[in-house]
């Protein structure tokens, strides 16, 4: 049974609404001082709090505006750099592009745009269009899942343009081909990188030393939009268990969350209904959007995007 450990009714802050409103990504245990980050999206924030202090006091903004009149437009995807881990990438959608914020502060020095152009939405190699899942590797390389382009697009450090690592660029079903993906994992160790293509209802794996195009190998899903065990119903996030590989995936249409073991066929529900319903007790979900687990993989955290809540999970 899931427990709330955030929901709209609950967290204000400063006489200023900062409560969950359609949250969208989700990390855990990730930064300096083990708390959770959240996109919160309809507001356009990016908030944190701590799952040992269910307070007021324990949510706090980190960013929504800064600058010259900056500020956030739907943000999707929240990444913490692993070397420096009080420095955050947040993609922005509907600014078409990704930005940096160090030290989880927006005065000094102001967050700086790291991949895409702000407002400017194109198919170049130095644009985006809306971006949404995101990930830094050990070398500090961006991988952006440029979900209106139909590919997953890497950039170097200090680069002002990426490049292509997987998708043709136009929706298609096809293992080099890509529609609509949101949601990546990357498994620096195994050099994979995990997509959720996420309107061909399926999961793909590439490789990291791929050519170009790359091909993928479809791991969890790929029998049409559907609710049974062996289907998915536009998967958004996936996070792949660095014990077993497990991949557990936000199957947000069919408000539930699956867990697939590599190389089998059909997948377990792990968090909310089976048969695909949405609910809104502790047991259920909908339109689950983002998921990520604890280090320890003993919790799950998912953003129960439609009931504008943070559910938590045990793994049993």
């Amino acid at each position: 049974m899931g427990t709330t450990i955030a929901d709209s009714n609950t967290i204000i802050e400063n006489s200023a609404y900062i409560g969950i409103s359609y949250p969208y990504g989700i990390i855990v245990d990730t930064t300096l001082d083990n708390s959770i980050i959240v996109a919160n999206t309809a507001t356009s924030q990016v908030i944190r709090f701590y799952d040992n202090n269910l307070t007021i006091d324990n949510v706090s903004l980190v960013a929504q505006n800064w600058g010259s009149g900056n500020s956030f437009s739907h943000p999707f995807g929240v990444f913490i750099d692993p070397n420096e881990k009080s420095n955050l990438y947040v993609s922005d959608f509907f600014n078409n592009y990704v930005i940096k914020i160090f030290h989880m502060q927006v005065i000094s020095p102001l967050p700086s745009v790291v991949a895409g152009i702000s407002g400017t939405v194109g198919s170049a190699a130095n644009q985006l269009n809306s971006p949404a899942g995101i990930a830094v590797d050990s070398n500090g390389n961006l991988y952006i899942a440029d979900s209106g382009n139909h590919r997953i697009i890497k950039y170097a450090p200090n680069s002002t343009s990426g490049s292509v690592i997987a998708g043709l660029g136009t929706p298609g079903t096809d293992s080099f081909s890509l529609n609509t993906p949101y949601g990546i994992f990357l498994d620096e160790n195994n050099s994979y990188i995990y997509v959720s293509d996420t309107y061909n209802h399926r999961i793909q794996r590439f490789s990291l030393n791929g050519g170009s195009p790359n091909n993928g190998t479809t791991v969890a899903g790929g029998n049409g939009a559907g609710s049974a065990n062996t289907q998915l119903f536009m998967p958004v996030t996936i996070y792949i268990s660095k014990k077993t590989q497990a991949i557990y995936i936000a199957d947000s249409y069919n408000n539930r969350i699956q867990r697939w073991n590599q190389g089998e066929q059909s997948a377990v529900t792990i968090a909310g209904d089976p048969n695909g319903n949405p609910g809104n007790n502790a047991s259920m979900l909908y339109v689950p959007y983002g998921i990520a687990l604890n280090d320890e993989e003993t919790l799950l955290y998912i953003a129960d995007t439609d009931n504008l809540r943070i559910q938590r999970f045990q793994i049993v």
